[in-house]
């Protein structure tokens, strides 16, 4: 306890300055209030008018998933067409208008191939520049 001992000021020894600092703290930390401050209150939201109305023609379901997989296949428009895709290979194609199926195709494979976007927007197909060897690249 030789650290307490040793006098800051006179008079005045650490142990003593420790406490005065100590209950300084405690008391400025008692001492808030609860009125709110206008600046930092949060302002009510008001009620948002629609800019337009959406309507649902039609709804489909293309397959069941896969367990609890999430999964980034999205439909595409073409050709009047609405063409949508399962985890499990199948494409179906539907009118646009109406949502009746118009054809079915189911996709299999025995060997998978990546390519990066750019080398199907290059012309290379499938051969990802690599011979057919497969792989990102």
């Amino acid at each position: 306890m030789r650290y307490f001992e040793h006098k800051i000021f006179k008079g005045f020894s650490a142990k003593k300055a420790l406490a005065i600092v100590l209950l300084s703290a405690s008391l400025l930390a008692c001492s808030s209030n609860d009125d709110e401050d206008p600046s930092t209150k949060v302002a009510e939201l008001s009620d948002l008018e629609n800019a337009f109305d959406v309507e649902v023609l039609w709804d489909r379901s293309v397959g069941d998933g896969v367990d609890d997989y999430f999964s980034r296949l999205k439909p595409i428009v073409a050709y009047n067409k609405v063409y949508s895709a399962s985890r499990m290979g199948d494409v179906i194609a539907f009118d646009k208008d109406s949502g009746k199926k118009r054809s079915r195709l189911t996709v299999t494979a025995e060997r998978v191939q990546f390519m990066s976007p750019a080398q199907s927007r290059d012309g290379q197909g499938g051969q990802g520049g690599q011979g057919g060897q497969g792989g990102p690249q």
